[in-house]
């Protein structure tokens, strides 16, 4: 019998009725033709001959390690290669690593995320927005001529975007690159974040922090953002004076981490000199309310209190 194979249960019978009768290792392992080392491990542990564990090959990725990848790929614009690298797992190959993200679930939701077809949803979305919360009410709220204010991120750049836009006649703020300080609703989501979490507040599960992000939203009325609103031509001038300076260095009573800004002060002056201090209109985010605007409280258009 080769070495290392588990005695079956009639040859363990056979065995310990052969020890109980007298007789020695050596001359059982004649009688049953067993090795001598396969018998003394059984007579040293009967109950536990075996039933030991086979181990097999060990994982490449320890649990911890598995999370340090994943951690790391979690970061925007982060590859595979990158997360391996900034996780220190230069002992493995990049097919082991890859192998392993794309078996994990986390990976499985990133890519349904981020498939293409989900594009023309988030957009379609975004538009219905749009045509049900800004064209109906931007010149009730703004005037005739009003200004609807957007960041430069991509899905508010795309040509299909802008073409609406044109296609509606919807006049466009110029946003420079970097300009945190033109955008006020940075200054309203940092109200709801201090409204969500004051006095140290703090949220069990996802479901509980939706639901007091929603209330907290629903709370927010022309007034919270008024000031704000007010601010806007002092904004867009201290931006053109500051010109590739920080916003910061003049506008003393806006505190915003030091951006510099990449555009032309003159390129943005001759944009909007005609047009400040028209009303300027900023579209929120409709899908965190259930509620329809209003002259009292909307969470959709920062709107003017005069003409």
């Amino acid at each position: 019998m080769p070495r290392g194979i588990s005695l079956t249960e009639f040859q363990k019978g056979q065995a310990i009725a052969y020890i109980n009768d007298g007789k020695t290792i050596l001359e059982i392992t004649g009688i049953l033709k067993i090795s001598k080392s396969a018998i003394s491990e059984f007579l040293k542990n009967p109950d536990a001959h075996g039933k030991r564990e086979k181990t097999g090959r060990p994982r490449k990725l320890t649990p911890k390690e598995q999370r340090n990848l994943l951690r790391q790929l979690k970061k925007r614009g982060a590859s595979i290669p990158t997360a391996q690298r900034e996780s220190g797992l230069t002992h493995i190959t990049r097919q082991i690593a890859f192998n392993y993200v794309q078996r994990s679930k986390q990976f499985q939701f990133k890519k349904r995320k981020h498939h293409p077809k989900w594009t023309k949803n988030i957009l379609l979305i975004d538009w219905r927005g749009l045509e049900t919360e800004l064209l109906p009410y931007g010149s009730d709220w703004g005037g005739e001529n009003w200004i609807h204010q957007q960041d430069g991120a991509s899905i508010h750049s795309a040509q299909g975007v802008k073409k609406w836009f044109g296609d509606n006649n919807v006049q466009i703020f110029p946003w420079p690159a970097k300009s945190p300080d033109l955008n006020i609703v940075e200054n309203v989501w940092t109200m709801l974040v201090e409204r969500v979490y004051g006095q140290g507040r703090q949220y069990e599960n996802a479901k509980e922090l939706h639901e007091s992000l929603d209330s907290v939203w629903n709370t927010f009325c022309q007034k919270d953002i008024q000031n704000l609103y007010d601010s806007m031509p002092n904004r867009v001038f201290e931006l053109i004076q500051a010109g590739a300076r920080t916003a910061e260095e003049t506008l003393k009573s806006f505190p915003m981490d030091q951006r510099y800004y990449r555009s032309s002060s003159n390129s943005l002056l001759a944009r909007t000199a005609d047009r400040i201090p028209k009303t300027f209109a900023l579209q929120g985010d409709p899908s965190r309310s259930t509620h329809p605007p209003s002259s009292k409280c909307s969470p959709y258009i920062i709107s003017p209190g005069r003409p």
